[in-house]
Protein backbone atom coordinates (compact mmCIF):
# COMPACT_ATOMS: atom_id res chain seq x y z
CA UNK A 1 0.00 0.00 0.00
CA UNK A 2 1.08 3.55 -0.64
CA UNK A 3 -0.18 6.92 -1.80
CA UNK A 4 -2.33 5.92 -4.75
CA UNK A 5 -4.73 7.45 -7.29
CA UNK A 6 -7.51 5.40 -8.91
CA UNK A 7 -9.65 5.87 -11.99
CA UNK A 8 -12.26 4.22 -14.16
CA UNK A 9 -13.95 5.22 -17.38
CA UNK A 10 -16.01 4.06 -20.32
CA UNK A 11 -14.37 3.82 -23.73
CA UNK A 12 -13.14 7.29 -24.67
CA UNK A 13 -14.23 8.61 -28.06
CA UNK A 14 -11.50 9.32 -30.57
CA UNK A 15 -12.30 13.04 -30.53
CA UNK A 16 -12.09 13.26 -26.73
CA UNK A 17 -8.95 11.11 -26.70
CA UNK A 18 -7.15 13.32 -29.22
CA UNK A 19 -8.04 16.43 -27.20
CA UNK A 20 -6.79 14.75 -24.02
CA UNK A 21 -3.54 13.62 -25.67
CA UNK A 22 -2.93 17.14 -26.98
CA UNK A 23 -3.44 18.60 -23.52
CA UNK A 24 -1.21 15.96 -21.92
CA UNK A 25 1.57 16.70 -24.42
CA UNK A 26 1.31 20.36 -23.37
CA UNK A 27 1.57 19.33 -19.70
CA UNK A 28 4.64 17.20 -20.48
CA UNK A 29 6.28 20.16 -22.23
CA UNK A 30 5.47 22.55 -19.36
CA UNK A 31 6.19 20.15 -16.52
CA UNK A 32 8.33 21.65 -13.76
CA UNK A 33 9.33 18.14 -12.70
CA UNK A 34 11.41 15.61 -14.67
CA UNK A 35 9.28 13.03 -16.48
CA UNK A 36 10.34 9.84 -18.20
CA UNK A 37 9.07 6.70 -19.84
CA UNK A 38 7.53 3.76 -18.00
CA UNK A 39 10.79 2.66 -16.36
CA UNK A 40 12.04 6.09 -15.29
CA UNK A 41 14.20 6.48 -18.41
CA UNK A 42 13.53 7.79 -21.89
CA UNK A 43 10.59 9.98 -22.79
CA UNK A 44 6.97 10.05 -21.62
CA UNK A 45 4.40 8.81 -24.15
CA UNK A 46 1.14 10.40 -25.29
CA UNK A 47 -0.10 8.83 -28.54
CA UNK A 48 -3.25 7.72 -30.32
CA UNK A 49 -3.29 4.57 -28.18
CA UNK A 50 -1.86 5.41 -24.75
CA UNK A 51 -0.62 7.91 -22.21
CA UNK A 52 2.26 6.42 -20.24
CA UNK A 53 4.91 8.01 -18.04
CA UNK A 54 6.79 7.88 -14.78
CA UNK A 55 9.03 10.18 -12.82
CA UNK A 56 12.63 10.31 -13.99
CA UNK A 57 15.16 8.17 -12.11
CA UNK A 58 15.76 8.45 -9.15
CA UNK A 59 12.28 9.92 -8.51
CA UNK A 60 10.44 7.21 -10.44
CA UNK A 61 8.00 4.91 -8.70
CA UNK A 62 5.07 3.37 -10.57
CA UNK A 63 4.03 3.91 -14.18
CA UNK A 64 0.94 5.97 -14.97
CA UNK A 65 -0.83 4.27 -17.88
CA UNK A 66 -4.08 5.30 -19.53
CA UNK A 67 -5.72 4.01 -22.72
CA UNK A 68 -8.92 4.77 -24.63
CA UNK A 69 -10.45 1.38 -23.84
CA UNK A 70 -12.94 1.05 -21.02
CA UNK A 71 -11.21 0.67 -17.67
CA UNK A 72 -13.16 -0.63 -14.68
CA UNK A 73 -10.29 -0.21 -12.23
CA UNK A 74 -6.86 1.34 -12.68
CA UNK A 75 -4.39 2.91 -10.31
CA UNK A 76 -0.99 4.51 -9.98
CA UNK A 77 1.05 4.67 -6.79
CA UNK A 78 3.20 7.79 -6.71
CA UNK A 79 4.31 7.88 -3.06
CA UNK A 80 4.16 11.70 -3.27
CA UNK A 81 7.13 11.71 -5.67
CA UNK A 82 7.42 14.90 -7.77
CA UNK A 83 5.71 13.38 -10.83
CA UNK A 84 2.52 13.11 -8.74
CA UNK A 85 1.87 16.68 -9.91
CA UNK A 86 1.50 15.51 -13.50
CA UNK A 87 -0.41 12.33 -12.59
CA UNK A 88 -3.01 14.33 -10.70
CA UNK A 89 -3.08 17.02 -13.42
CA UNK A 90 -3.81 14.42 -16.11
CA UNK A 91 -6.52 12.85 -13.96
CA UNK A 92 -8.19 16.21 -13.28
CA UNK A 93 -8.18 17.13 -16.96
CA UNK A 94 -9.54 13.70 -17.94
CA UNK A 95 -12.24 13.93 -15.27
CA UNK A 96 -13.25 17.34 -16.59
CA UNK A 97 -13.16 16.54 -20.31
CA UNK A 98 -14.05 12.84 -20.68
CA UNK A 99 -17.61 11.67 -19.96
CA UNK A 100 -17.88 9.13 -17.14
CA UNK A 101 -14.23 9.48 -16.09
CA UNK A 102 -14.20 8.92 -12.33
CA UNK A 103 -11.23 9.55 -10.05
CA UNK A 104 -10.46 8.96 -6.42
CA UNK A 105 -7.34 9.00 -4.31
CA UNK A 106 -5.82 8.04 -0.99
CA UNK A 107 -5.08 11.74 -0.63
CA UNK A 108 -7.43 14.49 0.45
CA UNK A 109 -8.56 17.24 -1.93
CA UNK A 110 -5.95 19.63 -0.46
CA UNK A 111 -3.24 17.26 -1.71
CA UNK A 112 -4.44 18.07 -5.24
CA UNK A 113 -4.10 21.86 -4.90
CA UNK A 114 -0.75 22.01 -6.68
CA UNK A 115 -2.19 20.10 -9.66
CA UNK A 116 -5.26 22.30 -9.69
CA UNK A 117 -3.10 25.43 -9.66
CA UNK A 118 -0.72 24.03 -12.30
CA UNK A 119 -3.46 23.29 -14.81
CA UNK A 120 -5.23 26.55 -14.00
CA UNK A 121 -2.01 28.43 -14.71
CA UNK A 122 -1.86 26.64 -18.05
CA UNK A 123 -5.43 27.47 -19.05
CA UNK A 124 -7.29 24.26 -18.30
CA UNK A 125 -8.95 24.28 -14.91
CA UNK A 126 -12.56 25.09 -14.01
CA UNK A 127 -11.75 25.79 -10.35
CA UNK A 128 -10.31 28.96 -8.96
CA UNK A 129 -6.91 28.59 -7.36
CA UNK A 130 -6.95 27.36 -3.77
CA UNK A 131 -10.66 27.97 -3.28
Amino acid sequence: MGYTHYWEHDEISEANWLKLVGRVKDLFAQSPVPLAGWDGNGEPVATGTEIRFNGAVPEDYETFWLTRERIDFAFCKTEFRPYDLIVTSVLLIAHRSVPHFKIRSDGVWDAWLDARDFIKDHGDCPWSARS
